[in-house]
């Protein structure tokens, strides 16, 4: 699954591009799901619309920490990476940071997590 920002003020892109389980169990712990049923909802394609929005709101959520400099504001999220286009599919196409995690959620599946950033000089970014 991949979420799509907007990188402020520097008008470009930041992609993060995570394993469905690790964003379903996040958006299952966020909406009181227990795990096993967080299971049977990924089972489903596409993805319900309970757990499709708490996947969206948790991306959302998760704007602050996506970037160390400048503003990400949430866009839009995608499975498939051929819909990513514009500023988004330059960055996607040719990062020039790349930050790689693995992560735990206790009680549910964990999984990986990237974020893949444009190079943006600081002086676009301390306007």
């Amino acid at each position: 699954m991949y979420g799509i920002y907007t990188l402020l003020p520097a008008d470009s892109a930041i992609i993060v591009k995570a394993d469905l389980a690790l964003l379903g169990s996040v958006a299952g712990a966020l909406v009181g799901l227990p795990d096993s049923t967080v299971k049977e909802h990924l089972k489903v394609s596409p993805v319900d619309e309970l757990l499709r929005d708490a996947i969206s709101e948790v991306l959302n959520i998760a704007s602050p920490a996506v970037t160390a400099e400048g503003r990400a504001v949430f866009t839009k999220m995608v499975a498939d990476p051929s819909y990513i286009d514009g500023e988004a599919g330059k960055v996607l196409a040719n990062p020039f940071h790349r930050n790689y995690f693995t992560v735990a959620v206790d009680g549910y599946q964990g999984g990986r997590f990237a974020i893949l950033s444009p190079f943006v000089p600081t002086r676009l970014v301390g306007r």
